[in-house]
């Protein structure tokens, strides 16, 4: 089961994230816990894609978040 939330809409949502023109459906937008998009995938993606995702994005912000300290 996937536990992350559903937008379902047209291509006006890409155009209101800035995320450049729809190019298929499905499309799989990712937000950071601040809200800004930080990845985009068009095609079928599953859950461990998607949590694989979330887990390098958390080390790489961690190894910046370090660089700055």
């Amino acid at each position: 089961m996937v536990d992350f939330p559903i937008l379902l809409s047209d291509e006006s949502i890409a155009s209101k994230l800035n995320a450049g023109y729809l190019q298929g459906l499905p499309t799989t937008y990712l937000f950071d816990p601040s809200g800004k998009l930080v990845a985009q995938q068009v095609g079928a993606v599953t859950r461990n894609i998607i949590l694989d995702f979330i887990k390098k994005h958390e080390q790489s912000r961690n190894i910046d978040k370090n660089k700055k300290n």
